[in-house]
């Protein structure tokens, strides 16, 4: 690859470089185009989210909820303030698509009949829309994510963890890969594939530790053990933790697993 065409507003562009760095997320047209693109339901989560203010009892908590109809997916609740919170849920698109779910549906049965969050919620109001999309997750995590003349960071390389769905900080730290990638491949005059392949050693490095789980997440897992292992990822990732950003400072996890498996 030396670059890529692009149109805007009916006018055609042509951007050419010795490398390209794609950062254009989930839906990334070059991954696509170059065989690397991921659209398999097997390896792809949806998720919707809201952001709901008026809650009662938000602490500096970032609370999972798990129950046996989306796992391997879960329903969350990441305070932003006081009483304002993003709550969302989301699960594997197979998963949807097996079992007919309308993730709506699922937020709206959480909701009315959880009896923890029904009663945090009851006076709470959707800020806007609920919103959603697909989350390429990495769960054939040692593909390549270089060709000739290219690199995949973020969405557009599936750089999300597939136990706990978090993605920025891998995001992150993969544009920070990429650039020192390219560096060295301009100062060689390389833009193989096999010189980017350096790339791939780089993040296989940083995240197979956590990535190399994905085998055993895509097991039938029961609620509990599930709650158990995603707590312990959670733990176990610096990298998550420190996105949270603030509530990290007291960061707890508050699986309320028996009564969510008994209200709905």
């Amino acid at each position: 690859m030396t670059g890529v065409h692009a149109t805007r507003h009916g006018e055609n562009f042509q951007f050419t470089a010795p490398i390209v760095i794609d950062a254009t997320g989930v839906n990334s047209a070059i991954a696509v185009n170059a065989g690397a693109g991921n659209q398999d339901s097997q390896r792809c989560a949806v998720a919707i989210r809201g952001y709901y203010e008026n809650i009662a009892g938000l602490q500096n908590t970032v609370e999972f909820y798990f129950d046996e109809s989306i796992l391997p997916g879960y329903y969350w609740s990441f305070p932003t303030s006081p009483t304002t919170a993003n709550i969302g849920c989301g699960t594997f698109q197979h998963i949807i698509d097996e079992r007919k779910l309308d993730l709506r549906n699922q937020m709206d049965g959480f909701f009315k009949n959880h009896p923890i969050v029904k009663e945090k919620l009851k006076n709470a109001t959707l800020c806007g829309k609920l919103s959603g999309g697909k989350i390429p997750l990495a769960i054939e995590y040692q593909n390549s994510r270089v060709r000739d003349g290219l690199i995949l960071t973020g969405d557009a390389g599936s750089f999300t963890d597939p136990v706990t769905a978090e993605g920025i900080s891998y995001a992150m730290t993969s544009g920070i890969l990429a650039a020192e990638t390219a560096v060295e491949a301009i100062n060689k005059n390389n833009y193989s594939a096999q010189q980017l392949s350096a790339y791939d050693n780089l993040w296989k490095t940083r995240f197979n530790r956590q990535f190399s789980k994905a085998p055993f997440l895509t097991s039938l897992l029961s609620a509990d053990i599930f709650a158990d292992y995603l707590s312990k990822s959670f733990r176990e990732n610096d990298r998550a933790l420190r996105s949270i950003g603030k509530l990290a400072l007291q960061y707890e996890l508050m699986f309320k697993l028996k009564a969510l498996m008994k209200a709905i």
